[in-house]
């Protein structure tokens, strides 16, 4: 969490005399017409960021002159004074090759603190695009999306960074938002060798993360003391025996969330299911002829597998009780379980929990 000890660092002047030599990496240099556009957006004698030297990443100390505009730029750099060195940040890649920022990119960089309950590694440096240049405007904006998700450097990476990412390390252990210790802590139990996304990293249940009908789920749960992978190569998968190799019948991607169960069926357990919180793109069948056995996902609703039990088959929700199954991936999800029973110990008894799961969920929700 973070630090009562934050503070603004001092401010310098903002005197750069050449353009910072890391921008030459970009063979695309910025091409926006925004800071044409943003004439009014100031008070008298302000004006927009050239040059991205930032004095604060806390929303609470912006001040316009940490307004900065990076529309349209592959590789867009920060520093932070006293330090001139700066820090090369990317949008995504698609096929190899450093996708630009999108048009109208344009308000503050900020370190996202994690909510209460969740751990510091869950933290990370985004983008807040605002109505104005002024600060007083950050709460009326929203953050840069990819994918359905903010836009985000995650704690993950910074924590590991080297080289120039140092510089962004140091300057977030100076303002507060994590300790050396956190650093250490969390570098030790990463995977070794290991790049993890943040958008498939889970801290706690109900945290959104992206999903694609086309393929499986390979994902990483994240614990106090370590991580464990979360695979399930079949779950949009139709697993008769007609279909070899298997198929899967729907294109589409979503944004999807685990939560413990309250169905009857799941009554005195510990189960988890899955639910489709936002269609990114609509599932489309790639068959005309399929007879939708596996059922089309929706926004919304509880994710439905077809289980063959007995003579016939049926639709219900793929779900996992962590204290029946043994597998890898269970003990994977009953982790998040416990967080979850723990966090609320002191405050809600165990089956009010479970009558109310969405009380947690609105402190996971990342978007």
């Amino acid at each position: 969490m973070l630090s009562h000890s934050a503070r603004p660092l001092q401010k310098v002047a903002r005197r750069v005399p050449n353009r910072l030599l890391v921008d030459s990496l970009d063979p695309s240099p910025d091409n926006n017409d925004d800071s044409a556009n943003v004439r009014g957006w100031f008070d008298e004698n302000d004006e927009p960021n050239t040059y991205r030297m930032l004095s604060t990443l806390h929303p609470k100390y912006l001040t316009t002159a940490d307004f900065t505009i990076i529309s349209n730029s592959r590789y867009p750099v920060i520093s932070f004074p006293p330090n001139t060195l700066s820090v090369v940040l990317r949008f995504f890649k698609k096929d190899g090759v450093c996708q630009p920022f999108p048009p109208n990119t344009r308000g503050f960089f900020y370190y996202n603190v994690p909510a209460e309950g969740l751990p510091a590694m869950a933290g990370g440096l985004r983008f807040r695009i605002t109505p104005t240049g002024r600060p007083s405007s950050f709460n009326d904006g929203h953050d840069l999306l990819l994918d359905g998700l903010p836009w985000e450097l995650p704690f993950t990476t910074i924590a590991y960074g080297t080289g120039r990412k140092v510089i962004l390390r140091e300057h977030l252990i100076n303002e507060g938002f994590f300790t050396q210790a956190d650093v250490d802590k969390y570098c030790a139990i990463m995977p070794v060798k290991k790049r993890l996304d943040h958008k498939i990293t889970i801290y706690r249940l109900g945290q959104p993360f992206p999903v694609h009908f086309q393929q499986g789920l390979h994902l990483w749960i994240a614990g106090e003391k370590e991580f464990k992978p979360w695979v399930y190569g079949y779950m949009f998968t139709d697993c008769r025996m007609q279909y070899r190799p298997r198929v899967r019948p729907y294109t589409g991607s979503a944004l999807a969330r685990f939560e413990l169960s309250t169905l009857p069926e799941h009554a005195d357990s510990r189960t988890v299911i899955m639910r489709i919180v936002k269609m990114l793109n609509p599932p489309i069948c790639v068959d005309a002829s399929y007879d939708g056995h596996l059922p089309v996902p929706a926004e919304g609703e509880i994710f439905r597998r077809s289980v063959s039990k007995g003579s016939k088959p049926r639709i219900q929700p793929w779900s996992c009780d962590v204290d029946v199954d043994a597998s890898d991936s269970a003990a994977a999800l009953r982790m998040l379980v416990e967080v979850f029973l723990f966090f609320f110990s002191s405050s809600c008894a165990q089956d009010e929990i479970k009558q109310c799961p969405d009380v947690f969920t609105s402190c996971c929700v990342y978007a």
